[in-house]
């Protein structure tokens, strides 16, 4: 599937939570509000996910960004904030 920053903008609700990461779309419902309908990249490498973790995102991924990516981004988080240790 292919999808624009306008898609995964409106897709920031508690009910369905998207986010891009390296221009590839994340369904992330059961993570917190602040990633949803945001471009997360620079978030997600400054934390500096294991591989394990990058193979985990492979459930949530739903298809790939077309286009630029949305303007907001996600604000700073710990890898702990997000349940994530």
């Amino acid at each position: 599937m292919k999808y624009t920053a306008e898609d995964i903008e409106k897709n920031n609700t508690k009910s369905k939570l998207w986010i891009c990461i390296d221009s590839k779309v994340y369904d992330v419902t059961s993570f917190y509000e602040d990633v949803a309908g945001a471009d997360a990249t620079d978030n997600f490498r400054d934390i500096g996910h294991s591989e394990y973790a990058k193979e985990i995102m492979e459930k949530y991924y739903i298809g790939d960004l077309e286009g630029p990516p949305p303007k907001r981004k996600v604000e700073n988080y710990t890898a702990v904030e997000m349940g994530q240790n």
